[in-house]
C-alpha cells in the first residue's frame, strides 16, 4: 500500500526530433559522443532491425528553441485503431514485414524533424501495443541489462539465440541507464543498456515452453555478458540462474523472512525463488503449488520422450469418440432386441457434426488447427453419414419388411451383430476403426447355424450383414494402408505432472488394488513434483478416478504439458455443470432422450476435484 507520494515535475520543453540509421557496431561510440554528455538529450532510443539485427535506428528529442511545428498538447487517446494493429500486423506476420517497416514504413514516419512539447512525446497510449486478442497470440516485452562497455559482447550473443529460435520479434530498443544500487534488486547496478525485446508468440503450452527454452539461453548469455535479465515478466529462469544475475537477493529473502516469518504475502517470485532458512528450495504441497512449474523441472520434463501433447488435441480428439459412442449406442439397441427399422440414424450422425463444430469453434480462437486435422474428421464425418445413410434407408425399407418374422429377442444373426458392435466399439476405443478384423466378422456369421427360429428374417440378416462386413473389410484395408504410410502409431501412455506425490500415497489402497499398481512414477521432479505416467483411454480415467480419492494430498500441475484438459461423459438432462468447468459440446443422446452427453473444459490443476 502506497501512503505517500512526492512527485517531482519537469519543465514542459519544446524538442525537436533527429534521427539516423548506422550499423550497431558503431553506435556505442555514436552515443558517447553525441547523446551521453549533451544536456540538451530529454528522450532518446535506438532500434535495432530484425531478422539481421545489424542496423539500429537511432532517435533523439533534444530541447530546442525552435517554434512548435506540432501544437497539440498530447497525442489522442485511444491509438489501438486499425492503422497500429494492421502495421503491427503487417511487421509480425507479412513475409517481407520487417524489411517493409525498415525501408518503407520508417523513412515515410520520420521524413521530418517536428518540434513538439515534451508532454506531447510523452503521451503515447499504451493501448497502442494492446493486440486485438490474446487468445491465439499477443505480442510480449522482455528485458536484458548490460554494462555500456559489453554492447558488442551480448549483441552477437543475443542475435545467435533469437535467429536459431526463428523468434518473431518485432524490434528490439536499446534504452539507456544510470546506475542505481540502492536496492537489492537493481537492475543496473552501474550504467546499463537497456535491450528491450518486442516479440510476437502463441499463447497455447507449447509455445510457452519454447518460448522459456530460448529465454533461458537469452538469460545465459546476459549473465556471461556481465548484465542481468528483467524480474517482472514471465519468471522461466532457473533458481541458479536468478542466483547469478542478482546476488543480492539473499538480503532480501532475509528480510522478508523478518517482517513475514508465516509467508503470508507471496507472489510467482517469492514462489519460484525464495529458499528456505537453511538454503534449500522449499518442497510443494498440494495445498500450497506455485502457478508456475519450476525451469528445473520443465527442463527435466523436455528430456521426456513424448511427454508433450498438443493441447489442441484435447478438444478436436472428441469427434473421433463420437464413433464410439455411437457404435455403443448401436450395439445397446442390438441388445435390448429393438426395431433396427427405428434406431436413430440421422441423430448419430448428426452429434458427429455438432461436435465437430462446437470443438472446432472452441479451439480456433487460441490454437493453429492443421489442413490435416480437418480432412480426416471430415473424411470420417462424410464416411460416417454414407455408412448410416445407407443403413437407415435398407432399415426402414427391405429390413422393415423382415423385421416380423424375427423371433423374440431377434435371430442368432442379431445376437452375433450385437456382440461384433460391441467388440468394435470395444477396439475402437483404443485403436483405429480400420483395425478391426471384419473379414474374422464375416467368417464366424457363417458359422452359426443355417437353420432356427425366424428362417425368412435369419437369413436376411446373415445377407445384410455379409454386405456390410464386405465393404467395411474393403474400405478398412484402403483406409489401414494410406494411415500406416502418413501416421505414426499412437502414444498409448500418457504422462501426468503432479504435487504431494510420496511413497505413502501410492501405497494408499483403492478398491481391489493399490495406486502404486495403477501408476508408475517415472521420475521425481524438482521440489517434490513428480512425473507419473499410466496408459490410456480406460485405464487412465479410472486411474484418475482413484487419484481424486486423495485430492487433499496430491495435486494435478498439468498434464502431457497441457493447462487445459477436456472430460467427457453423460448426465441426466437437468445435471448442471459443477463449478470451474465449462461445457465445449452439449447435446442430447440419440438413443436415450434423459441423458445429455457433454464435454467439459476444465483446468488440470482442478482436474481431481
Amino acid at each position: 500500500m502506497i501512503a505517500h507520494v512526492t512527485l517531482e515535475l519537469a519543465l514542459n520543453t519544446r524538442v525537436k526530433r533527429d534521427d539516423e540509421k548506422m550499423p550497431i557496431a558503431t553506435y556505442l561510440a555514436y552515443f558517447r559522443g553525441n547523446v551521453r554528455d549533451d544536456s540538451t538529450v530529454v528522450f532518446h532510443n535506438a532500434d535495432i532491425y530484425p531478422p539481421a539485427y545489424e542496423k539500429v535506428h537511432v532517435v533523439s528529442y533534444r530541447n530546442t528553441a525552435d517554434s512548435v511545428t506540432i501544437s497539440d498538447r498530447f497525442l489522442p487517446l485511444a491509438q489501438n485503431d486499425f492503422r497500429h494493429r494492421a502495421a503491427y500486423s503487417m511487421i509480425s506476420s507479412w513475409p517481407m514485414g520487417k524489411k517493409i517497416r525498415e525501408f518503407v514504413l520508417d523513412p515515410y514516419l520520420y521524413r521530418d524533424n517536428p518540434v513538439t512539447t515534451r508532454n506531447f512525446e510523452a503521451s503515447y497510449d499504451v493501448s497502442e501495443l494492446e493486440p486485438t486478442s490474446r487468445e491465439f497470440e499477443t505480442f510480449v516485452l522482455q528485458e536484458y541489462f548490460v554494462p555500456v562497455d559489453s554492447l558488442m559482447t551480448f549483441m552477437p550473443r543475443m542475435r545467435d539465440v533469437l535467429l536459431r529460435h526463428e523468434v518473431n520479434v518485432v524490434n528490439v530498443s536499446i534504452r539507456h541507464a544510470l546506475s542505481d544500487p540502492g536496492t537489492n534488486l537493481a537492475w543496473a547496478p552501474t550504467e546499463v543498456f537497456a535491450f528491450v525485446l518486442y516479440y510476437q508468440q502463441r499463447t497455447d503450452p507449447n509455445a510457452q515452453h519454447e518460448v522459456a527454452r530460448w529465454t533461458r539461453e537469452l538469460i545465459d548469455a546476459v549473465i556471461v555478458s556481465g548484465g542481468r535479465h528483467y524480474l517482472p515478466y514471465q519468471p522461466v529462469a532457473t533458481r541458479a540462474q536468478f542466483a547469478r544475475a542478482y546476488p543480492n537477493a539473499t538480503k532480501l529473502f532475509e528480510v522478508k523472512r523478518r517482517v513475514d516469518p508465516t509467508g503470508k504475502f507471496t507472489n510467482a517470485l517469492w514462489d519460484l525463488y525464495q529458499p528456505n532458512a537453511d538454503g534449500s528450495a522449499p518442497a510443494v504441497t498440494s495445498m500450497h503449488m506455485p502457478a508456475n512449474l519450476p525451469a528445473e523441472a520443465r527442463v527435466a520434463l523436455d528430456s521426456v520422450n513424448g511427454y508433450a501433447r498438443e493441447e489442441v488435441a484435447e478438444y478436436l480428439t472428441h469427434p473421433e469418440w463420437d464413433l464410439v459412442y455411437s457404435s455403443e449406442a448401436y450395439a445397446r439397441w442390438l441388445e435390448q432386441g429393438k426395431r433396427l427399422s427405428q434406431f436413430p440414424y440421422i441423430g448419430s450422425v448428426g452429434t458427429f457434426w455438432r461436435s465437430y463444430h462446437d470443438t472446432w469453434n472452441a479451439a480456433k480462437p487460441r490454437y493453429e488447427i492443421g489442413v490435416g486435422t480437418h480432412v480426416m474428421l471430415c473424411v470420417i464425418g462424410v464416411s460416417t453419414a454414407v455408412e448410416y445413410g445407407l443403413k437407415g434407408i435398407y432399415e426402414g425399407t427391405l429390413g422393415r419388411l423382415f423385421e416380423p418374422y424375427a423371433p423374440a429377442g431377434g435371430t442368432d444373426e442379431d445376437q452375433y451383430a450385437a456382440k461384433v458392435a460391441r467388440d468394435y466399439a470395444t477396439l475402437i476405443t483404443t485403436r483405429g476403426w480400420y483395425e478391426f478384423s471384419y473379414t474374422g466378422a464375416l467368417r464366424g456369421l457363417w458359422q452359426l447355424p443355417a437353420g432356427g427360429p425366424g428362417f425368412i428374417r435369419k437369413w436376411e440378416r446373415r445377407f445384410a450383414l455379409s454386405s456390410e462386413y464386405l465393404i467395411k473389410a474393403g474400405y478398412a484395408s484402403i483406409i489401414g494402408a494410406g494411415t500406416s504410410a502418413g501416421y505414426t502409431p499412437d502414444v498409448l501412455t500418457r504422462y501426468t505432472v503432479v504435487a504431494g506425490w510420496s511413497d505413502s500415497l501410492m501405497a494408499r489402497s483403492v478398491p481391489g488394488d493399490t495406486l502404486s499398481s495403477r501408476f508408475k512414477l517415472v521420475r521425481p521432479l524438482d521440489r517434490g513434483y513428480a512425473l507419473i505416467s499410466v496408459n490410456r483411454y480406460d485405464p487412465y480415467r479410472d486411474a484418475l478416478l482413484a487419484l481424486s480419492d486423495h485430492a487433499e494430498q496430491v495435486r494435478i500441475a498439468e498434464i502431457d504439458g497441457a493447462e487445459v484438459v477436456t472430460v467427457s461423459g453423460t448426465a441426466p438432462k437437468a445435471w448442471k455443470l459443477v463449478p470451474r468447468t465449462s461445457a465445449i459440446v452439449a447435446y442430447g443422446m440419440p438413443d436415450d432422450s434423459t441423458r445429455t452427453r457433454m464435454l467439459l473444459k476444465v483446468n488440470a490443476r482442478d482436474l481431481l476435484d
